[in-house]
C-alpha cells in the first residue's frame, strides 16, 4: 500500500474501508475490511463468478466463463479511486479494485478491464467515446416542469396543490 493511501486513512480517521468491484450489471460487490486488514494485505479475493450476479443476486450459468471450479481472481485497489462514503455515520472509505487473474492479468469478464479495451481500441482508430445521458429524464422533468408551472400560471399555486392532492387520493 502506498504512503499517500496510509496518509488518507489516517487523516479521515478511517476505521473501515468498503473494497468495491463492478459487476456486469454495474452493481458494487465486494468485502468491508477493517483499515488494519486492508493495508496488510493489499488485496482481496473474489470468485470470479460475482462478475456474473444478476441485477437481483442470482447466479446465472456460469460454466462457460468461469469453469466448474469458479477460481478466485485478485481484486488490486485502484488507488486513485479512494473516496470517502458520504452516507456512511463512521468515517468509512471506498475503494474501487481491479479484478486480475493470478498472473497478473486483468480479469476477461471485468467492466473496468472491458471499458479499458474498448478505450484502446477507441485510440488506436483516434476515436474519442461520447457518453450522453438518458435524454428521457432530462425530457420528462422539462415537459413536467413546463405543465406545472403552466398549470400554476393559469390556475394558481392553491390550484396546483389541491390538484396534486386529489392525484394522490385516486391512486390508493
Amino acid at each position: 500500500m502506498t504512503q499517500a493511501m496510509r496518509d488518507f486513512l489516517r487523516e479521515h480517521n478511517i476505521h473501515e474501508v468498503e473494497c468495491v468491484i463492478a459487476d456486469m450489471t454495474g452493481i458494487a460487490r465486494g468485502k468491508i475490511l477493517p483499515k488494519d486488514l486492508f493495508l496488510s494485505a493489499g488485496e482481496m479475493r473474489l470468485p470470479k463468478s460475482v462478475l456474473l450476479n444478476t441485477v437481483n443476486g442470482e447466479q446465472p450459468d456460469n460454466l462457460p466463463y468461469v469453469g466448474a471450479t469458479d477460481p478466485d481472481m485478485i481484486c488490486v485497489p485502484d488507488l486513485a479511486t479512494i473516496r470517502m462514503v458520504p452516507w456512511a455515520a463512521e468515517s468509512v472509505a471506498l475503494v474501487i479494485h481491479d479484478c486480475q487473474d493470478f498472473d497478473g492479468e486483468p480479469v476477461g469478464l471485468s467492466p473496468r478491464a472491458v471499458l479499458r479495451r474498448v478505450l484502446t481500441l477507441y485510440a488506436a482508430r483516434g476515436w474519442q467515446p461520447v457518453v450522453a445521458p438518458e435524454m428521457e429524464f432530462c425530457t420528462w422533468w422539462r415537459a413536467t416542469a413546463i405543465r406545472t408551472s403552466r398549470w400554476r400560471r393559469r390556475w394558481g399555486a392553491a390550484a396546483s396543490r389541491s390538484r396534486a392532492a386529489s392525484r394522490i387520493r385516486s391512486t390508493r
